[in-house]
């Protein structure tokens, strides 16, 4: 129908927001700035002050401009937890690649937690409009791990969950099941 073509997201999101105008009245990147500026400032170090989970995916995106502001601002190391799809990290892994070293020398953290594979299944995902294939699962397995591999101290992919599934619908058949 016409009025679907004006959406982009999944079935369960409402991705209209990310286009050229979005609500907020601050960028995304300023509203995260200010919050992880006041929580150094307010919350002790053994209340979480130092641990961020990013909801939705315009600070993934950013995560660069992010990592520049944070250090420039020279704030005590923190761990940053997203939840990318695997699509989202895969598009943005060079970003990534040249962002974790700069996060390192800072003390900070990224944490991928709850990443979305969605379902193994072709045809789930289609039903789901997820675009997901198992080689985009194939491509950043490969590169979380390798990202474990070489920023221990600074990747964390397994201890939070590691990968999130779309399991059951009222479409599921056995046969997605199997898959």
């Amino acid at each position: 129908p016409e009025v679907l073509k004006q959406y982009n997201g999944c079935s369960f999101c409402d991705q209209q927001a990310l286009d050229a105008k979005h609500p907020y009245e601050k960028s995304p990147l300023d509203l995260a700035m200010k919050q992880i500026v006041a929580a150094q400032k307010t919350c002790p170090r053994e209340r979480g002050g130092r641990a961020f989970n990013f909801q939705g995916i315009r600070i993934f995106y950013k995560l660069d401009e992010l990592t520049k502001r944070i250090i420039e601002a020279d704030l005590e190391p923190c761990d940053f937890y997203v939840s990318p799809r695997v699509d989202e990290l895969n598009r943005w892994t060079p970003m990534l690649d040249e962002t974790l070293p700069k996060l390192a020398d800072a003390g900070h953290r990224l944490v991928c937690c709850n990443t979305g594979v969605e379902n193994f299944s072709a045809r789930e995902n289609e039903r789901l409009n997820k675009g997901i294939t198992k080689e985009d699962v194939g491509r950043a397995l490969k590169t979380l791990r390798r990202w474990e591999r070489d920023w221990p101290d600074t990747f964390d992919f397994r201890t939070h969950g590691g990968f999130g599934f779309i399991i059951f619908t009222p479409w599921t058949t056995i046969e997605d099941l199997r898959e």
